[in-house]
């Protein structure tokens, strides 16, 4: 079983009795438990034998190479990946400039945010979540009864969404804070997003159907521009940030 479960930093299986540089099979454990959303591990080092706890960029890199193996489960639910490293000050020590610095970019281009956590001198928490990268949201319809949109998406095929313009003003609004907030998005870009989402002072005072008519054709421009921004944008932190909010609204 542990040959099984268990890589050290080269690819070799290893004994459980060689605790530096094991890798954890997530690609196993996802694979024979499909409805697990969440796995824990903990890596611990020691101090008195001068024993590092086993996660070195080494490490972080064939857990990036896993990753594909872990895609490759379609029916797992597994969503977030925490590894509790309590290196206890035991050199090497991943920090989160190597995190930040050479991984991240990376593991997002394979459907991963990995962010790095100090929680103490000791220990530090290493967490991958599972991101949703968003290549087509469409309004196809509304229905004037509810003043809700119908939405369809590339990642929900199977089944579409109500929405309400409140609902996609609080997409936008959120949207415009994060990239307000970043510095390697440009002004002009933020503005031309602005003009293309459907007021909400021209469209506060009633639904009727000549208006919601309108909404939909603007939250059609507004989101196909908003993805080809995201996705030809330089910076994956940008990407990965529209991406997260859209995930947040869309998969209820």
């Amino acid at each position: 079983f542990c040959k099984i479960l268990f890589d050290d930093a080269d690819g070799n299986n290893t004994s459980y009795t060689s605790v530096c540089a094991q890798l954890i099979r997530f690609d196993v454990l996802c694979d024979l438990f499909q409805n697990c959303k969440v796995i824990k591990t903990w890596y611990v080092g020691n101090e008195d034998y001068n024993q590092h706890s086993g996660i070195t960029n080494q490490w972080i890199a064939k857990l990036y190479k896993m990753l594909d193996a872990v895609n490759g489960v379609h029916d797992s639910k597994l969503s977030r990946i925490v590894i509790n490293n309590n290196h206890r000050r035991v050199q090497p020590i991943v920090s989160a400039s190597d995190i930040d610095g050479i991984c991240a970019s990376k593991f997002m281009g394979k459907g991963w945010q990995i962010t790095h956590n100090e929680c103490s001198e000791d220990m530090d928490e290493i967490i991958l979540n599972k991101t949703i990268v968003w290549n087509d949201i469409c309004i196809e319809s509304f229905d004037m009864q509810k003043s809700c949109y119908l939405v369809r998406t590339d990642v929900l095929a199977q089944r579409n969404i109500l929405m309400s313009y409140k609902d996609f003003r609080n997409i936008f609004e959120e949207i415009s804070k994060k990239l307000s907030h970043s510095i390697s998005v440009e002004k002009a870009d933020i503005k031309e997003l602005k003009k293309m989402f459907p007021s909400k002072v021209i469209f506060k005072k009633q639904n009727d159907e000549k208006v919601m008519k309108m909404r939909q054709e603007k939250l059609n421009e507004y989101f196909a521009k908003l993805i080809e921004f995201a996705n030809h944008h330089s910076q994956m932190t940008v990407k990965m940030g529209i991406n997260a909010t859209l995930t947040h609204y869309l998969v209820k």
